[in-house]
């Protein structure tokens, strides 16, 4: 069966896990997350497939950062909100962090100072090359370990909920009755 093992505590060092058998890898402090959490996901609703658009997509972001970061308070969420909005809806090509903190300079006031320093931990990791591929490890059973353990906590709780709520999202939206049943089984187990 698949398995996903989310490390925070150097349990599975790249250099002993040899034996692992077919493998995913990713340091996330060293490769970044792979994960690209700016790109619109394909949700349904009453069985019918809708793409994210801009508002929902800010909004998804948000709630991850305002839950990992244990933020609270009308005016960080607006103004979080605001940022990541400005930033989907600019010239940027490349969507990511740098974008957000970009708009959060330009904002006035304290909340987004405090914010600008919160996200600020996210643009210092590095942007992943690979992306995570659900559909390859589900497949061929493969096993894949995220390298959480040299990351802050606020980090590694983001990154978590980043990582699973991607997969969940790749679940949800697998056609083949065939491969969706045999992942419900292993989420089971």
């Amino acid at each position: 069966i698949p398995v996903i093992i989310p490390d925070t505590s150097e349990s599975y060092p790249l250099s002993e896990i040899q034996a692992l058998g077919d493998k995913e890898y990713f340091d996330i402090a060293y490769e970044g997350i792979p994960i690209d959490m700016f790109k619109p996901r394909t949700v349904y609703y009453d069985g019918k497939e809708v793409v994210e658009d801009n508002v929902k997509i800010a909004n998804r972001i948000t709630g991850n950062l305002l839950q990992a970061f244990k933020m609270e308070g009308g005016t960080q969420i607006a103004t979080l909100t605001t940022a990541v909005k400005k930033h989907l809806c600019s010239s940027y090509p490349k969507k990511s962090f740098d974008g957000v903190l970009y708009e959060l300079s330009k904002m006035k006031g304290t909340q987004a100072r405090v914010l600008e320093n919160k996200v600020q931990m996210l643009a210092d990791i590095p942007v992943c090359k690979r992306n995570i591929d659900w559909e390859d490890i589900v497949k061929n059973n493969k096993t894949v370990i995220f390298q959480l353990s040299y990351l802050d906590n606020p980090l590694r709780s983001l990154f978590l909920e980043l990582i699973l709520s991607d997969f969940w999202n790749w679940i949800r939206k697998t056609k083949n009755k065939k491969d969706y049943k045999k992942i419900q089984e292993s989420i089971l187990k």
